[in-house]
């Protein structure tokens, strides 16, 4: 198949970066069944990361058709920040976007497999902070991009098939607004109903990612986007520690803007099995409070993991809950 490529500049680094992705999905199911000792785990997920980021700095350097950069435009309900990604063309937004979700789920990995081998608090917080960095980074790549699938990065390239790139946005969106909730319960837990303004700027963020789930499900009729969303708001929604307090203070009451908690409302005739989603522990959970614990054994992630998600506490082995991640 290379031998007949007629853009081989074109095909070879998404074929390169769907190698990585082959081999990380191999690396999880061996750990959910536990094939794997942690040890091993710890070396083959960190192999993995450094596979991910030599392919991003190689794309960028030596592959013109590849290469974008940021650029300020307008402000716009249609772009996060005032900033989008150009691009050269398809099909190259979905395959960075692809690339931030899957680097999200990599850092999420080694953040679990971090718990059990910092040998001190302090640099498990040190490796704590340099992953949610990273993801904070991904998230905002995320939302630049974001613009470009659904067609309103003018006057850069916008995808001229947003049925089929705006589809292919649903999924790094989902993994983007995971990032976000971590950052809002995260804030949440040490001031207080998320009232500081990091907080407050995540929830536009956040604001802004349910926005364009609903624009993916209203106006390009995608209607499987709502139940994506639904797991967001809902998750939003069983934490006590992010939602608004009963008699909120001016602070809370900008961080919940009147968009946010639009979109997190229980609109008049939303179908049920929107709702099921959002009140039920199904689908793909982005946090889920509780004790959770390690596998037993020699190696896996959790005995009962259903997909992507974070956890806002997890659970340790002597059942004190912390803050951590799936």
């Amino acid at each position: 198949m290379h031998a007949e490529d007629q853009n081989p500049d074109i095909v070879n680094p998404a074929d390169n970066f769907s190698n990585i992705c082959y081999d990380f999905a191999k690396l999880e199911n061996k750990m959910k069944l536990n094939m794997i000792s942690h040890e091993e785990s710890v070396s083959e997920v960190n192999a993995i990361d450094t596979r991910l980021v030599q392919w991003s700095i190689d794309t960028m350097a030596n592959n013109d058709y590849w290469r974008y950069y940021d650029l300020q435009v307008d402000d716009s309900e249609n772009v996060w920040n005032g900033t989008i990604h150009a691009y050269s063309g398809l099909p190259c937004p979905g395959v960075w976007n692809t690339f931030r979700g899957v680097r999200i789920m990599v850092t999420r990995a080694q953040e679990h497999l971090a718990m059990r081998f910092c040998p001190s608090p302090a640099a498990r917080q040190t490796q704590y902070a340099y992953f949610r960095a990273v993801r904070r980074k991904l998230t905002d790549d995320i939302c630049a991009t974001v613009p470009v699938s659904l067609g309103h990065a003018q006057p850069a390239f916008s995808s001229p098939c947003v049925l089929i790139t705006a589809y292919n946005s649903i999924w790094p969106l989902f993994f983007a607004g995971t990032c976000v909730l971590e950052r809002i319960s995260q804030t949440a837990a040490k001031s207080g109903h998320g009232s500081s303004p990091a907080s407050s700027a995540a929830m536009a963020q956040l604001a802004w990612i349910l926005e364009r789930f609903d624009y993916i499900s209203k106006t390009l009729g995608m209607r499987w986007a709502d139940g994506v969303a639904a797991t967001l708001r809902g998750d939003f929604k069983i934490h006590d520690d992010i939602m608004p307090s009963p008699s909120p203070s001016p602070e809370e009451m900008a961080v919940q803007s009147p968009e946010l908690q639009r979109l997190l409302a229980d609109e008049p005739g939303k179908p049920a099995w929107i709702l099921d989603i959002e009140e039920s522990d199904g689908g793909p959970r982005a946090m889920m409070g509780g004790d959770r614990r390690l596998a037993k054994g020699p190696g896996g992630l959790m005995a009962d993991q259903k997909g992507p998600f974070w956890l806002g506490r997890h659970g340790d082995e002597d059942g004190e809950a912390r803050d951590g991640l799936a």
